[in-house]
């Protein structure tokens, strides 16, 4: 027993725990903390190797507060639910299992225990329709829990290359999908992105965080240290508003997020999830432009960022504005500025503007506000 996770462990009210008899009627013998489905037994810790990776995530979400050890939870006054469907020396387990442990947690929601947020550490599995049904069928009405989920440690774009579960982001209400960032706000290398599938990012580089070994404390790195962050928001925002249903919480938390420049267009919110904003509701503020990329097509430009406005903001090119700037409201973030510009003026201006071999620069123009941003040099090469 990790003496940092003890005190917060769930305890389920409706089983006498160790008597061999199925008390509550669920199906599961002595299921006092969970189940594990990877064995088939009430056992959800195994060893210190196969179940480090959990005790890590369970930390970053309810680590017990003000207790003098070690470290604190994003939520100090939760309850953690075990259920462990993946297990063996590789980590690995069913997609069935996954879809058992999500049905539990329905069942328990239904007989009263205030099971509201799932953190799902886990990934690489393809498309089931089975488990987007019952991922689903966890944010109904009358259920409302929401599902937080790893983007994945690829390193690739998800809107391009699916992975899953965090690709059920694009079409479930109830699904949040977090990328992983360093201490600079930097996105992590190995974490995957995606401008439609990954909502947020949050920390996931050298988190420290309890593990079940002589040591107590260690740090680990992954877009499995990052969900359990956000998983620990939500968990505040139910406490504080349990009326909220699963998909305003995704709403909040993704219109919240602090815009990065490095985050802009790489993720639904262009930015990182933000607890005080979420529990207060406060967008962030509107800052100044910044570029952050520039990609320079043969017809088109498009420039990614933060801080442009919506239906006013102007490409520059050393100083000379395009025409035809493009805002797309897919990209608009929760302080309603846009993450994305494009101009389409064709292959003359294009040679004009960006002549090939030759450095230019690149700034933005809101002339609402009359501020401008830095000058981003680029070219056509």
């Amino acid at each position: 027993t990790v003496p940092d996770l003890a005190a917060n462990a769930w305890v389920n009210p409706r089983e006498n725990p160790n008597n061999g008899v199925d008390d509550d009627g669920n199906g599961f013998i002595d299921d006092k903390n969970g189940w594990n489905f990877y064995d088939g037994n009430k056992d959800v810790f195994q060893d210190a190797s196969q179940d480090m990776h959990g005790t890590h995530v369970a930390g970053t979400i309810g680590a017990v507060g003000h207790n003098k050890q070690g470290t604190t939870g994003v939520a100090w006054h939760v309850k953690l639910m075990s259920l462990k469907f993946l297990g063996g020396s590789k980590g690995k387990g069913s997609t069935g299992d996954a879809i058992k442990d999500i049905a539990y947690l329905i069942d328990q929601r239904k007989r009263g225990t205030n099971v509201r947020v799932i953190n799902a550490s886990w990934g690489g599995g393809g498309d089931s329709q089975a488990l987007r049904e019952v991922i689903a069928a966890a944010g109904q009405k009358d259920i409302e829990i929401v599902f937080v989920c790893a983007a994945g440690n690829s390193g690739e774009d998800i809107d391009e290359t699916a992975d899953f579960p965090a690709d059920y982001a694009v079409d479930l209400n109830n699904v949040i999908s977090v990328a992983a960032i360093d201490s600079g706000d930097n996105l992590a290398g190995f974490s995957n992105f995606g401008h439609k599938s990954v909502s947020v990012a949050a920390p996931g580089v050298g988190i420290w965080s309890t593990v079940p070994d002589i040591r107590e404390y260690a740090p680990l790195s992954g877009t499995s240290m990052a969900s359990p962050h956000v998983a620990g928001i939500v968990a505040l925002m139910l406490s504080t508003k349990p009326s909220l249903t699963a998909k305003e919480v995704k709403e909040i938390i993704v219109k919240t997020a602090e815009p990065t420049t490095e985050l802009a267009s790489k993720v639904v919110s262009s930015g990182r999830a933000s607890a005080y904003n979420a529990l207060t509701g406060i967008a962030p503020a509107k800052g100044s432009p910044i570029i952050a990329r520039a990609n320079i097509g043969k017809k088109k430009v498009t420039i990614d960022g933060v801080g442009f406005l919506n239906g006013s903001s102007i490409i520059e090119v050393n100083g000379v504005a395009m025409s035809d700037i493009k805002y797309d409201d897919s990209y608009k973030v929760g302080n309603e500025t846009i993450s994305r510009l494009t101009s389409e003026p064709g292959k003359k201006k294009i040679k004009k503007m960006f002549p090939k071999g030759q450095l230019v620069n690149v700034t933005i123009f809101n002339p609402t506000t009359g501020e401008r941003s830095p000058k981003f040099v680029t070219g056509l090469f």
